[in-house]
């Protein structure tokens, strides 16, 4: 639900959103008409908006450490726009989550490796007939 309007809205990113008015609640407004749960949408998506509860919050801080994770792991494949972004904002991001658990894994992703599952887990060059006996 979190981005449910983004279908009809588009899914601005930071430098665009310094130029453009999206109309959300139109879009939610119009994309919740006619439909048998139209109002048990609206409120969760209106909930969502406003961040007071502890699921909205949790939902916003799973979004932002999404974006944050893909930035970490484009750098890891050697892509250089990640690290170029993340210098600017990544103090920005920690301050904005709202829980505790967020900011802790938000940590934890500045100092792992996002490949490491895939060079250490399960596969054939570590389990597999590649292995080296």
């Amino acid at each position: 639900m979190h981005d449910i309007t983004e279908t009809r809205t588009g899914d601005v990113q930071s430098m665009s959103r310094m130029y453009t008015t999206r109309d959300e609640k139109l879009a939610i407004t119009d994309q919740t008409t006619d439909i048998t749960l139209s109002a048990e949408l609206r409120a969760l998506w209106h909930e969502y908006e406003a961040r007071q509860t502890l699921a909205s919050q949790i939902v916003k801080d799973a979004d932002n450490l999404d974006c944050e994770l893909e930035c970490v792991e484009s750098t890891a494949r050697g892509e250089t726009f990640g690290r170029k972004i993340q210098k600017n904002i990544r103090t920005t991001i920690r301050d904005r989550l709202f829980t505790d658990s967020a900011k802790t894994l938000y940590d934890a992703i500045q100092t792992g490796d996002p490949l490491d599952w895939f060079v250490h887990g399960r596969g054939r060059h570590t389990h597999g007939d590649w292995k080296k006996a």
